[in-house]
């Protein structure tokens, strides 16, 4: 127990502070983790992609279940979802489906 004492004397006390203020305010300063991915769905009453962020289940753009995609950049798209973008002029096919949770909730 002395040497665990001994030990602690030793130890600078100002500078054992400051490393633990500079954690402190290292943690407290970190922004927050944000996603940045879009949700896009095939409108079937105007046959084009459209943004459905934020859209609800009676919209009349809501898209069909399962038809969402990412419509964004090539490079965005196989990062993010490993999945090529869609230009709009083509119906998805059944079943095509982005990984992740893309529900409209």
């Amino acid at each position: 127990m002395n040497k665990l004492f001994n030990a602690l004397k030793s130890v600078n006390k100002f500078g054992l502070i400051a490393i633990m203020l500079v954690a402190l305010a290292t943690m407290a300063f970190t922004p927050s983790k944000k996603t940045i991915a879009q949700k896009y769905g095939y409108n079937q009453v105007t046959e084009r992609w459209v943004l459905i962020e934020g859209k609800t289940m009676d919209n009349s753009n809501t898209p069909a279940p399962s038809t969402y995609r990412c419509d964004l950049s090539t490079e965005t798209c196989s990062g993010l979802f490993s999945t090529p973008p869609t230009d709009g002029s083509s119906i998805p096919d059944a079943g095509t489906k982005v990984p992740g949770d893309f529900s409209l909730n």
